[in-house]
């Protein structure tokens, strides 16, 4: 058991007993790390039976650490030392809830009324991070130096119970669906806030009795008394208003803290209540959802800040017919394309080989990705490395047209130079000797000879130019898909 002296967490010192319950002590500590003062509840030593209570007690804590909020006691650490389980907060110097009741009796209805939206901004945030308090009372209602309202123990009553079916809360503010041992939502928690606003107000809970079991039996059973019994100066709009955050059945109530803040606002201005449910400002907890740590809701907090605005609507972008159809038809081309291409990228080198001396380029390294794309395997990669390819077939089929006419050309030349020879064989055959003339007509018919078998070879590979040429001019074709 942890008394004042001792140091927990190898960092808080325990200055004194701040209070005592039946699941934990409160002390006022010293952080010897960062030299301030802070709250320190320390778990009782009965629950420490139990591995579940303590594993509940340590995530609880962490789920309440998460929750930032002005009216909500911030919770710094939570330490596992040995057998002492704690949770460190922020240190509150002021009366709880219950000791103004105590002291004073009835509140005046304008502060009962702020007083309750304070604890709704406090249950509300509790609520969009998932984490519902199970046990809201007078006592867990702070004020600080400043009045400043601070709601505590968030979520600490369920983590105390081993068993997810046993009663969480205490007996004056029990909802009904808790009184039972069934599950409980934020709904048990507007309900507990029901009856906390009943008491500001006449000055004692809704439901009492001689024991624990009779309290809880008229949560369940016995209506709710009326308010204006105890308070015969409070609004009728107020009545209403607390009556239905009573309901028994927690589809009768308010939906949300957020909801009963509202009708708490109008009626704070001099309005009525809305009288109609309104849905919590993010999205609603599950009608049936309990909040064991097995069972946790776990939906992440909206991202916008303002807790009771609706979210401005995300605009939706559509794509229009035309943008559809223009997608599709880039798709089509780029495939087409890189098909053509695939079929022409290996060309017969064999039958394409350039003639009259002038080799052909080396072709370039495919750059195809693999993917269908080239040159970093893009639209715009794939089209230009279809245009360099045309561009080089191009420069082959101009060489051919070039090699063709440099063909033409010289065989015009041989033909000239074999009319020559053989008007000079002539010419020399009337005018020498028999025997002279039989050996210029030999040299002569050699000389014949050797024009012609040359102005045959050109002619042959004339022949062969304008089949490349043919075959180049095809696969230029074939390279346009949408040629005729």
């Amino acid at each position: 058991m942890a008394v004042p002296g001792d140091v927990i967490g190898g960092r808080y010192e325990l200055l004194s007993r701040l209070g005592r319950g039946g699941m934990a002590e409160v002390f006022r500590a010293h952080d010897q790390r960062l030299g301030r003062q802070v709250a320190v509840k320390v778990l009782a030593p009965h629950l420490l039976a139990d591995a579940r209570s303590i594993e509940r007690f340590g995530r609880e804590a962490r789920a309440a650490a998460s929750l930032n909020h002005p009216n909500i006691v911030n919770v710094f650490d939570a330490v596992n030392d040995g057998d002492t389980h704690a949770i460190v907060m922020e240190l509150v110097e002021g009366p709880t809830l219950a000791d103004v009741i105590e002291q004073d009796g009835q509140m005046d209805v304008a502060d009962a009324t702020q007083t309750a939206i304070g604890i709704c901004d406090a249950l509300q945030a509790a609520h969009d991070r998932g984490l519902v308090h199970h046990d809201v009372k007078p006592r867990n209602v702070l004020f600080d130096a400043d009045g400043a309202l601070k709601v505590t123990d968030f979520g600490i009553a369920r983590a105390a119970s081993s068993d997810i079916t046993t009663i969480q809360g205490s007996p004056p503010y029990l909802a009904p669906e808790q009184a039972r041992g069934g599950q409980s939502d934020r709904r048990s928690d507007v309900y507990a806030l029901g009856c906390v606003l009943f008491e500001m107000l006449a000055g004692r809970p809704p439901f009492d009795g001689d024991s624990s079991s009779a309290i809880v039996m008229a949560h369940i059973d016995a209506p709710v008394p009326p308010l204006s019994e105890f308070r015969p100066d409070a609004p009728r709009d107020l009545e209403q208003v607390v009556n239905r955050a009573l309901a028994k059945d927690p589809a009768a109530r308010y939906d949300s803290a957020a909801a009963l803040r509202a009708d708490l606002t109008r009626i704070a201005g001099g309005l009525a209540p809305l009288g109609a449910t309104i849905v919590s400002s993010t999205r609603a907890m599950p009608a049936d959802a309990t909040m064991a740590v097995e069972d946790e809701w776990t939906d992440e907090p909206a991202e916008y800040t303002d807790r009771y605005d609706e979210p401005p609507p995300r605009r939706r972008r559509r794509m229009t017919a035309r943008a559809v159809a223009i997608a599709l038809g880039v798709v089509l081309l780029l495939v087409v394309l890189a098909m053509a291409w695939a079929d022409n990228a290996q060309p017969d080198v064999a039958q394409n080989a350039p003639v009259a001396s002038e080799p052909a380029p080396e072709p370039e390294p495919d750059t195809d990705t693999g993917d269908g794309t080239a040159d970093g395997g893009n639209q715009g990669g794939l089209i230009d490395d279809l245009n360099r390819r045309a561009d080089q077939l191009e420069d082959l089929l101009q060489r051919g047209r070039d090699a063709d006419e440099a063909t033409r050309r010289r065989i015009d030349e041989l033909e000239r130079q074999l009319q020559d020879a053989l008007d000079q064989a002539a010419a020399a055959a009337g005018g020498n000797d028999q025997g002279n003339g039989a050996n210029e007509n030999g040299t002569e018919t050699g000389r014949l000879d050797e024009l012609q078998r040359r102005i045959d070879d050109l002619t042959q590979d004339q022949q062969v130019t304008d089949r490349i040429v043919e075959q180049i001019q095809q696969i230029l074709n074939d390279l346009n898909p949408f040629n005729s």
